[in-house]
């Protein structure tokens, strides 16, 4: 199974599953510039975001490796924007040829890199959504994969835009983190994970 998640940590790894019924904390800060009249008006959003949570195996399989998509929801208080509904998808699979890798735990394992991903974050006041695609995912997962063992995982995700205040919205987010198996069999698994994102939103 693949596991992607932003997340905060170093090295790359994959297992996908749900994340369901995360809790998030979420740092947003909304900057502002002047329009051309002088007035002051917010077409920036810094995002720098924090949150950890739990997930398992979805039924999606896009490549038809056996390996299932991993799907999240989520909300959380978001400075500057309010409570915000976040959700995700993600597929990894297994790089081919096999690249090694040593998680931050020191373990061996395998690199597992995007098949495809995409995420809204809707904000709860407004119903604005902003949404993205994955523009990579690499996980470093263990070897032994297990109950127990950590997957670490970063990549980075682009703005595609959204609804309302964010229709034309842009930019580039990265990720990081780490995930822990709690549960491991051959129908599925269930993992707890902390993820950081950081990027500026460019608001048009």
């Amino acid at each position: 199974m693949e596991l992607s998640f932003g997340t905060v940590m170093t090295r790359a790894k994959r297992n996908s599953g749900c994340f369901i019924g995360l809790a998030f904390v979420f740092i947003l800060a909304a900057s502002t510039g002047c329009g051309r009249g002088g007035e002051a008006e917010e077409n920036q959003i810094s995002l720098d975001t924090i949150f950890s949570g739990s997930g398992t195996d979805s039924s999606i399989d896009t490549d038809g490796d056996g390996k299932n998509a991993l799907i999240l929801r989520a909300n959380g208080a978001v400075a500057d924007v309010g409570s915000i509904n976040f959700s995700e998808v993600i597929e990894t699979s297994i790089k081919d040829p096999a690249v090694p890798c040593i998680t931050a735990e020191g373990v061996p394992g395998n690199i597992y890199e995007l098949v495809q991903g995409h995420i809204a974050l809707q904000v709860e006041e407004s119903g604005d959504i902003i949404t993205g695609e994955f523009i990579s995912n690499n996980q470093c997962v263990p070897a032994d994969s297990g109950d127990d063992a950590v997957i670490d995982f970063e990549g980075q995700w682009m703005v595609t835009g959204g609804t309302g205040r964010f229709v034309d919205a842009s930019g580039t987010v990265n990720f990081s983190g780490s995930a822990k198996l709690l549960l491991s069999h051959a129908t599925g698994r269930f993992v707890i994970a902390t993820a950081h994102h950081s990027g500026i939103i460019e608001i048009h």
